[in-house]
């Protein structure tokens, strides 16, 4: 019986960890963009406060403008998008952007 305690409250410790954690690695950015690095795989938003955010781009990122997969040299300036990224050292990198543009 005390086994089973135990491993119970091992299993419910773990689910409050993964539960907190989830949120803390990966977040969401909408904003406009204001400038496009292709080659270097980074680009600038400017969020609804005007503050600017700089991401660099993950070899294995999803691009999608209008739900078509694109490249990010397909993005321009002005576009509106949400950015799912992660911190990763001393820079936000970029997993996947969703684009929407009107036509």
């Amino acid at each position: 019986m005390n086994l089973f305690r135990t491993s119970i409250v091992i299993l419910f410790a773990a689910a409050l960890v993964l539960a907190f954690a989830a949120p803390i690695y990966a977040a969401d950015q909408d904003g406009k963009v204001k400038s496009i690095q292709a080659d270097k795989k980074t680009f600038t938003l400017t969020d609804k406060d005007g503050r600017d955010h700089n991401f660099a781009v993950a070899a294995t990122a999803k691009i999608l403008i209008n739900d078509k997969e694109s490249k990010l040299a397909d993005l321009k300036v002005g576009d509106m998008l949400t950015a799912t990224w992660e911190q990763r050292g001393d820079q936000r990198e970029v997993s996947k952007i969703v684009c929407k543009r009107t036509k």
